[in-house]
């Protein structure tokens, strides 16, 4: 069995109550995994059940603050 892709504009992203914009921001940040398909951005239905479940992963590479 497949997995569902869900695109950004997806009614089920808005389990999680944040804005579009901030979606693009984490997935630029590389904070959540997602799949291209050309210029399209995808993501999988286990990321949202993760993210709905347990939050936002930490991000592994985090910038130190002096």
């Amino acid at each position: 069995m497949t997995e569902k892709l869900l695109s950004l504009s997806d009614p089920e992203l808005q389990r999680v109550p944040v804005k579009l914009s901030t979606w693009r921001s984490w997935i630029h940040q590389g904070r959540i995994p997602v799949i291209h398909v050309g210029r399209r951005v995808f993501i999988r239905q286990s990321t949202l059940e993760e993210i709905v479940s347990k939050g936002l992963p930490e991000t592994l590479h985090k910038k130190s603050v002096d």
